[in-house]
């Protein structure tokens, strides 16, 4: 079944039908019940979020609701030409209801938010995987996790293969969790012997499940999608590439940094098999050139730090007076074990101990830096075109008029959020925006 949609200037709701618990009994909602609307996806995201906010003033829905209900939802960004289906005939399928909160009656009239999903996060909540995984690539993981554990054999998996394999055994683990847990383990080809793409990203995009090493989502050779400048504007089309409210959440935040190890430290790993420990000393100042980064940044900027210039290069000697600078500024300690860790040589699989440790040590820094820099923004006029670990350009402007060449550039979308409000009739895109630079 389906509805007349509600046309805003720039989003169509489409069809929003409920099939309750326990029956085959649907319900189609009108658009003009529903109050707002939400999708939500990042970079940190196992999975795909919508939340719905309903107006009933009948009781022959609300009163109906316990969760786990099953939504088929469409919905359109008119402008952009881009249509979002989470119904059976789509490659996401239809949504179930996990939350329901915010519930309130004044007189007759009900309201409820409700958060929805698709059925693969509802499976990985209550599966558990204990089997083990033998020689297993990337690539291999994933699609073992997503298309068997799962059982999601329509939508799309982009993946590139990591030159080593893992070798474990997951302790009842939720199945998208072992792919978290995977992603800072495998890392691809070394390039004359450095490992410079350590440490992976998994998440998941209305198009795809996507499982790619950091330095691939952040290489500056990837296409723009879109292009926004920030300040005012009298309207028009002009408004629909405006960034608006825009903020540096973060800069430069060093104590951060020195805090979670981004600019060095030392890593014991403990053979759990041999009984012996593998100390790593591991310094920015060494992974930052080699890195593909989101802007073209090829150096690391000078800064007139004693303290930092300390923490770029610890001392790793037995000098007693430089002792307090001799960890960097992070210690971890992590256990290996070789068997788990390998990587194919011809036919051969060969123990990779060494890989691993790099591999670690680089994806700390890797990821800490990859965030350094964050803008949250919001775009008036949303665009459903635009996916977490898109490339965007974003242009500021200084006071004669020019780029402001400091600030301006190549931005990841870490996060998104596109949010339609009833009463407005306009949909706008939030935006959580990052690059690994330091910024001015």
């Amino acid at each position: 079944m389906s509805s007349i949609p509600v046309v805003g200037s720039n989003f169509n709701i489409d069809q929003v039908v409920v099939t309750f618990n326990g029956s085959n009994k649907s319900l189609a909602i009108s658009p003009d019940d529903v109050v707002a609307l939400e999708y939500q996806e990042g970079i940190l995201d196992m999975f795909v979020k919508v939340s719905i906010t309903l107006i009933d003033s009948t009781s022959n829905l609300l009163d109906n609701l316990f969760g786990m209900e099953r939504w088929d939802i469409v919905f359109t960004d008119t402008f952009n030409n881009v249509t979002y289906e989470f119904t059976s005939r789509s490659d996401n399928g239809p949504l179930f209801c996990y939350d329901i909160h915010n519930k309130s009656i004044n007189d007759t009239v009900k309201t409820v938010t409700l958060e929805l999903c698709r059925e693969t996060a509802i499976i990985s909540m209550q599966k558990r995987v204990c089997k083990k995984y033998s020689n297993h690539t990337s690539d291999m993981l994933v699609a073992d996790i997503i298309q068997k554990e799962l059982g999601d054999t329509k939508k799309g998996i982009i993946s590139t293969q990591s030159y080593n394999k893992l070798n474990f055994i997951p302790p009842n683990a939720r199945p998208l969790e072992i792919l978290v847990w995977a992603k800072n383990k495998y890392y691809t080809k070394p390039s004359g012997g450095k490992f410079v793409s350590a440490g992976y990203f998994f998440f998941e995009t209305y198009n795809n499940y996507i499982f790619e090493p950091i330095d691939n989502i952040a290489d500056n050779k990837n296409q723009i999608v879109s292009s926004y400048s920030v300040g005012t504007t009298p309207g028009g089309f002009e408004e629909t590439k405006r960034f608006q409210r825009v903020e540096f959440a973060t800069n430069i935040d060093m104590m951060r940094n020195f805090d979670k190890g981004i600019y060095s430290g030392k890593i014991e790993f403990f053979d759990i098999v041999a009984g012996k420990m593998i100390t790593k000393h591991y310094s920015l100042k060494d992974y930052y050139p080699k890195w593909n980064k989101v802007t073209k940044e090829g150096e690391l900027n000078v800064l007139e730090s004693l303290p930092l210039q300390r923490d770029l290069t610890p001392n790793v000697s037995d000098d007693q007076q430089a002792v307090e600078f001799d960890y960097g500024s992070r210690t971890m300690f992590v256990g290996i074990n070789n068997e788990l860790f390998r990587y194919a040589e011809g036919e051969n699989n060969i123990e990779d101990a060494n890989g691993f440790i790099n591999s670690v040590a680089q994806s700390v820094a890797r990821t800490g830096m990859f965030t350094n820099q964050q803008l949250t923004t919001t775009a008036t006029f949303g665009n459903m075109g635009i996916n977490a670990g898109d490339h965007i350009e974003v242009n500021f402007f200084d006071s004669q008029g020019g780029i402001d060449k400091g600030h301006s550039g190549r931005y990841v979308v870490f996060a998104l959020k596109h949010v339609y409000i009833e009463q407005e009739r306009k949909f706008k895109t939030h935006f959580t925006l990052v690059r690994d630079s330091f910024g001015i």
